[in-house]
């Protein structure tokens, strides 16, 4: 028997940079930072003993689609994601059962986005349907002052944000080595963002006084490093790079399989926002200074104007990048592309995802004929 003490449990978010990177597209300027998103599953002021429930270090998926809301929660300001997931309820109802107090009716997960909605108007924000990854349970004693410091941090701090483009690969070497165009410098993006040049110029410049680079990842996911850049430099055209990948490494010799027979071209940066300039007349965000914190290779790269061709060989991450992929590749205007993802994103289930997404495009094409 441990000594009962105030139990709060949640797991981490593991790709919260999506979830940024969606909440800043429907207008949020200030979000709580990727590393703080989690799901609360217990919450217990009065004590209990912790040895009584058990520990849960396996990883939890909420899939894409689904029952979801966005909406005000508690007097502090916050706007959460709310989700519905089985085994998440369950295992509030075990702590329940073990004598852990909870503050509110019933259990409905959610995600806290930010503390600060800034006049946006929640009635016309879409939810985030992509995928919701949880990393294991985290057991702490209650911390009443954490979100006054995650509200403080919202103000002192930017969040990840990403952005993909093509690779506009150059060559492709036999020792495991890649050169290309990362970022293009001048070109307006779906977001309305123009990134310019300079915008990487100090955080370079601080990346090497550390005499480093940022990582290579594999699909944004820190936990799968595929490589390292070895050269990162500004042009007239955009942000250059080099890359070499780690052999061994299973993902990395598959990235690179991938890349030589030109299946794989998407990049994406990861980084955060010091300055930038908002044109309102032309309605559009001018990226004056990044903190550019990681690059990845991913499958999809959603920038028009950085001239992808083709049909990827890996499926959409998301809702959006389905929706933005059915107007740029087979013509459909945003109302139809919207109407075609509500359903047939949900149809690519984990196990069949390849089978899936070949039959899903050969419908597609069909509509596409049809119009």
């Amino acid at each position: 028997m441990g000594e009962p003490r105030t139990l709060y449990v949640s797991r981490p978010l593991l790709n919260g940079a999506e979830l940024i990177d969606w909440a800043k597209g429907q207008g949020f300027a200030k979000t709580v930072p990727a590393d703080d998103l989690h799901v609360t599953v217990a919450y217990s002021r009065d004590p209990v003993d912790w040895a009584d429930a058990g520990d849960h270090f396996d990883q939890v998926r909420a899939r894409a689609g689904g029952p979801r809301s966005v909406e005000p929660l508690g007097d502090k300001g916050a706007v959460v994601l709310r989700f519905e997931h089985a085994e998440l309820a369950q295992r509030w109802q075990a702590f329940r059962d073990i004598g852990a107090s909870w503050d509110h009716d019933g259990y409905r997960p959610h995600v806290t986005i930010t503390y600060d909605r800034a006049g946006v108007d929640l009635g016309n924000v879409e939810p985030f349907g992509g995928e919701l990854i949880f990393g294991p349970e985290e057991f702490a004693e209650i911390d009443e002052d954490w979100a006054d410091r995650v509200r403080a941090s919202e103000k002192g701090r930017r969040a990840m944000e990403i952005k993909s483009f093509a690779l506009e690969l150059k060559e492709v070497g036999d020792a495991g080595t890649f050169t290309g165009y990362g970022a293009v410098f001048g070109n307006v993006d779906q977001g309305r963002d123009l990134i310019v040049r300079g915008a990487f110029a100090e955080s370079l410049s601080a990346w090497r006084s550390k005499g480093k680079l940022p990582k290579l990842l594999w699909q944004h996911d820190a936990r799968r490093p595929i490589g390292v850049w070895t050269e990162m430099r500004e042009d007239d055209y955009g942000l250059f790079v080099k890359g070499r990948f780690t052999a061994g490494v299973k993902q990395a010799d598959e990235a690179y399989a991938l890349l030589k027979d030109g299946a794989l071209d998407g990049l994406s940066i990861g980084y955060a926002t010091l300055e930038d300039e908002i044109d309102r007349a032309a309605g559009i965000r001018k990226l004056v200074k990044l903190d550019l914190m990681e690059v990845s290779l991913v499958t999809f790269a959603m920038n028009p104007a950085a001239g992808v061709t083709g049909v990827k060989a890996g499926p959409p991450r998301t809702i959006r990048e389905f929706e933005a992929g059915l107007r740029e590749k087979f013509g459909f205007s945003h109302a139809q592309a919207k109407s075609i993802a509500s359903s047939g994103f949900k149809s690519l289930e984990p196990r069949d995802e390849d089978g899936a997404m070949n039959d899903l495009l050969r419908t597609i094409k069909g509509i596409r004929a049809g119009l």
